[in-house]
C-alpha cells in the first residue's frame, strides 16, 4: 500500500513546524511554521481546504515571531489550543481560549514559572484541563493551575532536553522522549482529594484539611523531610508519590495524622509541628485508604516549616 498525498496549503518560503488536529473533528486543523506563522481550517478534509490567520507575524501578531515547536487542541474544547515555541525567551507558552483571536502568556513569573528555555512538547491531563505538562530543554514541568505557577517536583527525568511528553492513548501514562537520555513513563493519575495546609509554624499546631473524599473512607495525611523519592505503599495500605528521584531509604516520612471522611467527604485534624523543623522544607500529601497504586491522592503541599 501506497499513500497518495495531495498539498491541502499553499506552498511558502518556511516549512511546518508543528500540526494539530482536533480530537473528534479531523476538519479542524492547526499548523504553525518554523518563523513564528501560526494557520487553522475549520474544512480541511475538503478536496481544497480554506486555512484562516491566527498569525502572519504582521497585520496579525499576537504571538512570538519564534519556530513553532508544537500545537496542541484540547480534547474537550477545540476552541482551547495550546502553542509553544522555541528560544531562550521568557514566553515559550501560550494558550487561546477562542479559537486565536485573543492568547494569554501562561509561562508563569519566576520562581514559580517556567524557565527561559525552548519548550518543546506539551500535554495536558485527560481528567483536568488545568493540569499540564511540558517538556523543555532543562526538563519536565507541570502545572495544576492553569499556568500560573509551575514545579518540577513532580514527574520527569532530571533535567535534561526533553523533545516529546504525551500521554499514552487511553491512559495517564505520561511518556516523556528525552534528547539522548531514554524515554522514561510515569503514571499521573488524577488528584481525587484536595489538601489545604494552615499554620505550618514551629512549635505550633498546623491545621490539615482534605477534601473531596469518599465519606466513611479512611484516609491519613503523610509528609516527607526531604527534597526526594517518597513512593509508600506499606502493609496498612496507605499510598503516597511525591515523584521525585531518590531512594526511599533517605527520606525521612511519616504518617501525620489520620482518620475518616465526614459524610460531606471532609478531614480536618491538628499536629503539633516539632520546632526542630523550623526552616525545612517539607512535602505533604493525603491519601485515601486502599487506593495503591491508582494514584487517588492529593495535591502536593510544598513548604517551608516558619
Amino acid at each position: 500500500f501506497r499513500p497518495h498525498w495531495l498539498a491541502v496549503t499553499n506552498p511558502n518560503n518556511d516549512r511546518i513546524s508543528a500540526i494539530a488536529a482536533a480530537n473528534g473533528n479531523s476538519n479542524i486543523v492547526w499548523y504553525g511554521e518554523n518563523n513564528g506563522e501560526i494557520y487553522k481550517s475549520s474544512n480541511a478534509l475538503d478536496a481544497v481546504p480554506s486555512w484562516m490567520t491566527v498569525d502572519d507575524n504582521g497585520g496579525t501578531n499576537p504571538l512570538p515571531n519564534r519556530y513553532v515547536t508544537r500545537l496542541v487542541i484540547d480534547p474537550d474544547d477545540s476552541n482551547v489550543v495550546y502553542a509553544s515555541f522555541g528560544g531562550f525567551s521568557p514566553d515559550n507558552l501560550y494558550v487561546t481560549r477562542d479559537g486565536g483571536t485573543t492568547w494569554s502568556d501562561i509561562t508563569g513569573d519566576l520562581p514559580t514559572g517556567l524557565p527561559d528555555a525552548p519548550v518543546r512538547g506539551i500535554a495536558r491531563h485527560p481528567d483536568d484541563p488545568n493540569r499540564l505538562f511540558v517538556g523543555t530543554e532543562v526538563g519536565v514541568f507541570e502545572t495544576m493551575d492553569g499556568g500560573v505557577t509551575w514545579s518540577t517536583n513532580r514527574y520527569g527525568p532530571a533535567s535534561v532536553s526533553v523533545d516529546e511528553i504525551v500521554f499514552m492513548h487511553n491512559s495517564r501514562t505520561l511518556l516523556a522522549a528525552t534528547h539522548g537520555r531514554g524515554i522514561y513513563t510515569r503514571n499521573v493519575g488524577s488528584s481525587c482529594t484536595d489538601l489545604s495546609v494552615a499554620d505550618l509554624i514551629g512549635n505550633y499546631f498546623a491545621t490539615f484539611t482534605v477534601t473531596n473524599g469518599t465519606p466513611g473512607e479512611k484516609v491519613a495525611v503523610l509528609w516527607g523531610l526531604k527534597a526526594g523519592s517518597l513512593n509508600v505503599n506499606d502493609t496498612g495500605g496507605w499510598c503516597a508519590d511525591f515523584g521525585l528521584d531518590i531512594p526511599l531509604s533517605e527520606v525521612m516520612q511519616h504518617i501525620v495524622v489520620e482518620g475518616t471522611f465526614d459524610t460531606a467527604g471532609r478531614f480536618t485534624d491538628y499536629k503539633m509541628v516539632p520546632g526542630y523543623l523550623t526552616g525545612t522544607r517539607i512535602l505533604i500529601q493525603a491519601a485515601q485508604h486502599g487506593t495503591c497504586p491508582d494514584s487517588c491522592m492529593s495535591n502536593i503541599v510544598d513548604q517551608v516549616i516558619e
